[in-house]
């Protein structure tokens, strides 16, 4: 038996462990990092297959809110209508198209202050291009219930316009969001209230002119009982009241009918003003107020002067009615060349500042008038601002120094006014 020529060695078991585990460890290592390798890409796979399913139902969540709120607004009686931060419509609903076709017959580039039938609340005056509820919007103003009429004929609506601005968390407007209501039937009811109040008051003006004549031919007389005299006197003023009463409402319905007529002519303000304060003292002093003036010895302008009396007898009689016993009432005239301005300013409990504005507005009275029970229904300031925005002026009401309400009028003279101080 033949022996292979090459020699042969025996390897210690220890020297086989150490050559064997190696080469075991390395493909172990290799099969371990192939089976990790698949485990993430399925762990990623299907992380991927989650995330696109939460994906999924988020975006058909947004579609379902999208869906919801489509009908939400397609659903409300108002239209509603979103402007860019350029002016340019990018939304809106079937309402707000249904005001846009009486607005714009022949229709519309999509763009805010766009002209077409529309007018002012007097349904008279056109609206101008930057007088336009979606310019005023896209000029950053917020506003409510601004009131216009659109369309022609019988199918003219009368709309009540609110708007609020859009900003980013810089403070930058974005755009714009506008409401238009349909108030059609409410200015009708309007506009038949003032005929019914129209009539009323023409009706009661006969007998209580009447009247009011009767009882100053009696109090003239001087043959007649001290006490029959004293009844005389509060029927007097009880009918002057009245006859008050019914000439505002007479001006509100006038007014409202058509803008307030003037009669210009040159007048000197500061005697108007220190003859109507000096026909206020008896009433000051009756309610124990301290009424004084400080008025220059001339303001003139070119103003109508009987208006002007009603704007300053106004102004006192509410600042007399609303300060208490003890307090003052301060009346101040200044001229200038191109305006006067006249201040009344009194030491009662002053009006709210969320009030001041509604004051303004026809029958509204404050919360203070209403539990003091003063006497009024909410007039004179109505009137008063009306008075003085046909005169081309502004009114003005704020907090008095030390308390109270101060009532500020400027007017323009209407050229050339010089006061001096008296």
């Amino acid at each position: 038996m033949s022996r292979d020529p090459r020699p042969t060695r025996s390897v210690p078991l220890g020297a086989a462990v150490m050559l064997v585990l190696p080469a075991a460890w390395l493909a172990h290592r290799s099969g371990r990092r192939r089976a990790l390798g698949a485990g993430l890409a399925e762990a990623e796979r299907d992380e991927a297959e989650r995330r696109g399913r939460e994906l999924e139902r988020a975006m058909e969540t947004i579609e379902h809110q999208r869906r919801t709120a489509e009908a939400i607004l397609e659903t409300v009686d108002v239209g509603l209508l979103l402007l860019d931060g350029e002016g340019r419509y990018v939304g809106h609903n079937k309402r707000h198209e249904d005001f846009m076709r009486l607005a714009f017959p022949e229709g519309h580039d999509g763009a805010a202050g766009q002209l077409g039938l529309v007018w002012h609340a007097d349904a008279t005056t056109p609206v101008a291009h930057d007088e336009m509820p979606t310019r005023r919007a896209e000029r950053g103003e917020e506003f409510d219930d601004i009131r216009i009429w659109v369309g022609a004929g019988a199918e003219r609506r009368a709309l009540s316009v609110s708007a609020r601005s859009i900003r980013d968390q810089q403070g930058r407007q974005t755009g714009s969001a506008m409401a238009y209501k349909d108030v059609t039937d409410f200015m009708d009811a309007l506009a038949v209230k003032d005929e019914f109040v129209a009539a009323v008051s023409h009706e009661l003006r006969t007998p209580l002119t009447s009247i009011v004549g009767y009882l100053a031919v009696l109090l003239e007389r001087d043959d007649l009982p001290d006490e029959a005299v004293r009844h005389l006197a509060v029927a007097d003023r009880n009918a002057g009241r009245l006859d008050r009463l019914v000439g505002d409402l007479l001006s509100t319905a006038v007014a409202d009918a058509s803008p307030t007529s003037l009669q210009r002519e040159a007048c000197d303000v500061a005697v108007l003003v220190r003859e109507q304060t000096e026909a206020a003292q008896p009433a000051a002093a009756g309610c124990e107020v301290l009424l004084e003036a400080r008025v220059p010895a001339e303001a003139h302008a070119h103003v109508d002067g009987q208006r002007l009396r009603q704007v300053v007898d106004n102004l006192l009689s509410n600042a007399l009615k609303h300060t208490p016993c003890g307090g003052r009432v301060e009346v101040v005239l200044e001229a200038r060349d191109d305006e006067v301005e006249l201040r009344v300013v009194d030491s009662g409990p002053g009006i709210d500042v969320s009030e001041r504005e509604q004051v303004f507005g026809r029958f509204f009275r404050t919360r203070a008038s209403r539990e003091q029970v003063v006497p009024g229904v909410g007039l004179g300031l109505a009137i008063t601002r009306d008075i003085v925005v046909a005169h081309g002026g502004r009114i003005e009401l704020d907090e008095a120094p030390g308390g109270g309400t101060l009532a500020r009028v400027l007017l323009p003279t209407g050229g050339g006014a010089v006061g001096s101080g008296a």
